[in-house]
């Protein structure tokens, strides 16, 4: 897994600054672009809400749009939001 900082936007809100995103690139069935999904550690259960769709913005200039799909428990610190990118992140 890959580690990132970023921001996590809910339209032009942030939600999650600086978010600590874990991610796994994937190849596509459907072309070129890489598909990726992985985890965010969040302080909250309340910070993303499952099935609600983000923007994210990497510090090294790349965005793409992720589903949360569920919100469990992290002993290390506090919760982990697990998603899948919606589209490529670029």
């Amino acid at each position: 897994m890959h580690h990132f900082r970023g921001k996590l936007l809910d339209g032009g809100r942030v939600r999650l600054d600086p978010a600590n995103v874990y991610v796994l690139f994937h190849a596509t069935a459907g072309g070129p672009d890489q598909g990726w999904y992985g985890y965010l550690l969040i302080s909250s259960g309340g910070d993303v809400d499952p099935g609600g769709v983000y923007t994210l913005t990497l510090t090294d200039g790349r965005s793409g749009s992720l589903r949360v799909d569920q919100v469990t428990p992290e002993d290390s610190v506090g919760f982990r939001a697990t998603f899948v990118g919606e589209g490529p992140l670029r």
